[in-house]
């Protein structure tokens, strides 16, 4: 895979410009190893013993379409040209469907929708409802016996299309033709014994919710800023690198070392978020079936420690409505590091005052660091009278295959264009963050219908994250009846 980094750090610092959103982009190449010239030793700061890869500067990056409309071209092609798909959007979702005003990427997502609509020939017409008004207006439908139709597609919230699935309210998507049940990657996440009634794709991700990590270079200085850039693009930036940070920047009194909104933001908070940095799956699947197995195989230990060393250095928060001290914190230069979302950039960091830089969240210690896909994310679900089964298939396949990570590309220059990086680095550091795979959970979608998998996965995680109790000391009680619990939830097979 190819990095990027901007010139300006393997070269003097006098190529760093000050100011807002003017950055200068020269063609840069490192050949062969690494060497004190181009990768500076700083032994103040000590980060994970990973190897410091040569990276190829090239300047600005050109979305990766190609890959996506090769996906498309590969699936199944089929005349569909006197077909409308109707899709249902609860606007309690953030619909990475269609987007809407306030949404940076929804230029995007209608570049997309146009690949699918040109590939297939249908049309798309568009209802949005609330949460509940849609519930009724589904269970009225398929309560109907066949005299009223609903829709062809849902996009709601993760939480809510659990609810409707136990309420019998959705098709198994086997029922479809040519859909491909999803085997592996968090897309799979949604599989329940032999059924599948979650479309849960990159289509429905929600890029603008990311999490990300923000720096105040101002707290940081320059050097240590540079060398926290170089590291993540390097895929060298781990928790020990931000802890050390934190230690080298001599925080001033009253200042601290990160700052979390807990349950804002559209994600859970820094538990939920480590622990898919750390590689960690709160459900894998036992013949089928979702199973809490990372209490037993070490991940709950391994949570505890990160998340009771990050309580040292943090403001973790429980926001009342309305309000995020977080966030106040960082834009009032009072913590040195920021978790917040991607689409803040172009958001409520616009017209801060304060200096910032955007650095992926930290890896973790194992094999593979996964960004998490915002827990409140909408999936799409199938209503269970569905009538025109095959332009369905073909929306949800063809939106799917079009969808990946070309999209956030085209944002990162969206925001290197209109000038919203407050430092040179963070349209590169932007760029490595855009490229982490992504993670999603079954308990995400079906948790508040099976409380004792939600209390001994996310809540346990987040009652270390807010009080230090160990992740194990909540989930371990539960375990003994929990795969009974999980086989009740009521999805028929």
């Amino acid at each position: 895979m190819k990095l990027y980094r901007l010139a300006a750090l393997l070269a003097a610092a006098a190529l760093l410009l000050s100011g807002c959103g003017y950055i200068i982009l020269e063609n840069y190449e490192t050949r062969g190893t690494a060497s004190a010239a181009t990768d500076p030793v700083f032994p103040e700061l000590t980060l994970a013993p990973k190897p410091v890869i040569p990276a190829v500067f090239e300047g600005r990056r050109e979305p990766r379409t190609d890959e996506a409309k090769a996906r498309l071209e590969a699936l199944y092609s089929v005349d569909l040209s006197s077909a409308d798909v109707l899709v249902a959007v609860s606007t309690d979702a953030d619909d990475s469907l269609f987007g809407d005003e306030e949404d940076p990427f929804t230029e995007y997502y209608a570049m997309r929708n146009e690949l699918v609509t040109g590939k297939y020939g249908f049309s798309i017409t568009v209802i949005r409802e609330s949460s509940e008004t849609m519930r009724a207006g589904l269970a009225a439908s398929i309560g109907s016996g066949g005299d009223s139709y609903y829709s062809d597609v849902i996009e709601a919230p993760a939480a809510l299309s659990g609810s409707f699935a136990v309420s019998g309210l959705l098709m198994n998507l086997r029922k479809l033709p040519f859909y491909e049940i999803p085997s592996s990657g968090f897309e799979s996440c949604g599989v329940y014994g032999t059924s599948c009634y979650f479309d849960i794709s990159r289509a429905t991700e929600g890029y603008a919710s990311r999490p990300a990590l923000y720096l105040n270079t101002s707290l940081a200085g320059r050097e240590l800023s540079d060398r926290l850039a170089l590291a993540a693009i390097n895929g060298n930036f781990d928790f020990d690198g931000l802890l050390g940070a934190v230690a080298e920047a001599s925080l001033p009194d009253g200042t601290d070392g990160l700052a979390v909104s807990f349950g804002n933001a559209g994600y859970a908070g820094i538990a939920d978020i480590a622990a898919a940095r750390l590689g960690i799956s709160f459900t894998d699947r036992v013949s089928g079936y979702p199973s809490v197995t990372f209490v037993e195989s070490g991940g709950a230990e391994r949570l505890t420690s990160l998340l009771m060393s990050l309580r040292e250095i943090s403001l973790i928060n429980n926001p009342v409505e309305g309000s995020d001290p977080a966030f106040d914190a960082f834009r009032e230069g009072k913590t040195l590091f920021y978790v917040g979302k991607l689409s803040d950039i172009s958001g409520r960091l616009k017209d801060e005052k304060v200096s910032w830089e955007i650095l992926p969240i930290p890896q973790g210690d194992g094999p593979v660091s996964y960004t998490l896909s915002s827990p409140d994310r909408a999936v799409f679900t199938v209503p269970a009278n569905n009538r025109r089964t095959e332009s369905t298939s073909m929306f949800l396949s063809g939106v799917g295959a079009a969808s990946g990570n070309w999209i956030a590309d085209y944002y990162a220059n969206y925001c290197l264009d209109s000038g919203l990086f407050r430092e040179n680095n963070s349209y590169f550091t932007l760029l490595s963050l855009i490229d982490d795979p992504v993670y999603f959970d079954f308990v995400y979608i079906c948790g508040d219908e099976c409380k004792s998998l939600r209390e001994a996965t996310v809540l346990a995680a987040r009652i270390c994250a807010l009080s230090g109790t160990p992740v194990a000391d909540t989930a371990s009680p539960l375990l003994a009846d929990l795969a009974k619990a999980i086989k009740k939830i009521s999805l028929k097979q």
